[in-house]
């Protein structure tokens, strides 16, 4: 199906929006304004991307969030910024 290729391939072009669902179980608890400072905090040096990854799972009670996923994304936001 065409569709499901396209949708494999999709790429948001906002970072914090691909922050707030991608390594989460889907449930939105990730705010955009947090996902912003966490951005925003690395870009300065503050954290390092692992450590704003961390900070992004702990209001996760259920568990379900992938550390190492967010890192990777922290650290292409800063970039594309």
């Amino acid at each position: 199906m065409v569709l499901a290729e396209t949708d494999a391939h999709f790429e948001p072009k906002n970072p914090v929006t691909h922050l707030m669902t991608d390594p989460t179980c889907g449930q939105g608890l990730i705010s955009h304004n947090f996902a912003r400072k966490m951005i925003d905090w690395v870009k300065v040096g503050e954290p390092t991307p692992r450590q704003a990854a961390r900070y992004l799972a702990r209001p996760r009670v259920c568990g379900a969030f992938n550390i190492d996923r967010a890192q990777s994304l922290l650290a292409k936001a800063v970039e594309m910024a």
